[in-house]
This record gives C-alpha cells, structure tokens and sequence, in this order.
C-alpha cells in the first residue's frame, strides 16, 4: 500500500521545474513529459475532470484513503477503480461525481461493516476464513481503509468545488 506521504511527494516533484541530477537521459525525458501534462491538465489546482466516458478525481491520497474512498462511493451506487494518485468512475459525469463526493463529505455513518455490505474478495489474511462476518468486514476496514479521512477528503473536495471544466480524451 502507498502512503498519503509517497503521492504528496510525487505532487511536489510534478509542480516543481528543477531537474533531477540522478535521472537518466530517459528517466528525465518522461518527468518532463510528466511535469508538461500535470501544467496542461491543471492538477495544481483541478482535481476533476472528464475523459472520455470516466470522472476522474484525482486524490494525490495514498490507498488506504483511495480505497476508503472507492467504497464510500460504491453505497453511492458509483463503481469506482483507485488508480494510484486518482480515482475513475467508468460511465458518470464529473457533476454526477461531485454530488456524490458532497454526499460522502456529510456520512456520519461510517459503520464498516455496512459500507463494506457488498465488498467481495476480503479475505487477506491467514485465518480471515474462519472469522464471522461481521468480524472479518471490521477488521478489513481497520487494516485496508481510512473512511474517516476519505469522508475528510471528500468534506473538504466539497467546499469549495475545484474542477476543471476541459474534457481530455477521446469521446
């Protein structure tokens, strides 16, 4: 699993223009081309936006935070993917998104073991089998998910709104 730490330091790093002495000629070809789309796409300060059919929120959060996020959304009835620094939901408008993320911010109920309802493949460890199902949803959520700081991310993603209103992509 990345840390929170690990994406707020490759945000850095794509927001900065200094080289990086220690890459090679290759290495420091793809920065640039990293650093250019980072400028184009505005993820300094938009952290949504359209491409093609997918909403992509772009969290720069590690994936215990992402994760906690992905099933947040999913009682939402939204199918979302953490694809590292950002989440994608295939076939969902960045509005249908976002009032859903404002959804999120207001949870109060974070109960794992309902949110985690309809969670499949959460057997990780050793003996996760044999635990009762209520106990294997709480303990999943305690090791995997951070929902208190998704639903804080999503508070926060709330108010105000930052979205970048370009569409990348093909249609």
């Amino acid at each position: 699993m990345v840390h929170d730490v690990v994406r707020q330091e490759m945000r850095a790093v794509l927001a900065e223009s200094t080289p990086v002495p220690f890459l090679d000629q290759s290495a420091a070809a793809l920065l640039a081309e990293a650093r250019d789309y980072y400028r184009r796409a505005n993820l300094h300060t938009s952290q949504m936006f359209q491409w093609g059919h997918e909403a992509v929120l772009v969290t720069w959060r590690g994936d215990a935070v992402n994760d906690g996020l992905v099933m947040l959304l999913a009682t939402m009835g939204l199918r979302a993917n953490n694809e590292g620094v950002a989440l994608t939901v295939p076939g969902v408008s960045t509005d249908r998104l976002l009032d859903a993320v404002a959804k999120i911010g207001e949870m109060t109920d974070l109960d794992p073991v309902r949110i985690l309802a309809e969670a499949k493949n959460i057997l990780r460890e050793k003996w996760d089998w044999a635990m009762p199902e209520e106990l294997l949803r709480k303990s999943f959520a305690s090791l995997n998910l951070d929902l208190d700081e998704a639903r804080r991310f999503a508070a926060a993603l709330s108010h105000p709104r930052r979205v970048c209103s370009e569409r990348f992509g093909s249609e």
